[in-house]
């Protein structure tokens, strides 16, 4: 007869995922999480799904991705209703019966701001700090580095 640990490293990690999730066999010693915890797990991951589907149901993120040529042309008829201009896209509103969210890649236009004062267009700058991403992404793989040589 095989003893506990000298099973398969496979077939431990099953027993672990199985007890873990609370489809194990219940008539053994519990090596997993209790009880109540596996449930709250459960709990959790369900609150996570359903607040995912509301969130989509009740907010949809309706952004239209134009080309520039048309976010110029849109300016030009005095349909932009408010922009946000950042490094690498410009975001806003188009004026009408709904108001439409729009996005356009933005590009080398020394007169853009010139023609957007022309036509009255709200609109200001956005920066996006890099900072956070940058340090994260050099500290995690470190820090994970250093623990598993530790």
């Amino acid at each position: 007869m095989v003893s506990h640990n000298q099973k398969d490293p496979l077939i431990k990690l099953m027993d672990k995922l199985r007890s873990f999730l609370g489809f194990g066999n219940h008539s053994k010693k519990q090596t997993g999480l209790p009880r109540k915890a596996r449930f709250s797990i459960w709990y959790f991951l369900i609150a996570i799904f359903l607040f995912t589907y509301l969130q989509q149901y009740f907010f949809p993120a309706k952004v239209e991705t134009i080309p520039y040529s048309q976010f110029k042309q849109y300016v030009v008829e005095g349909n932009v209703g408010k922009l946000t201009i950042g490094p690498e896209n410009i975001t806003g509103t188009l004026t009408g019966d709904s108001v439409q969210k729009f996005i356009t890649i933005r590009v080398n236009d020394p007169d853009l701001v010139k023609e957007l004062d022309e036509h009255k267009v709200n609109y200001s700058g956005h920066y996006e700090s890099k900072l956070l991403s940058t340090l994260l992404s050099w500290i995690i793989p470190i820090g994970i580095f250093l623990r598993k040589s530790a």
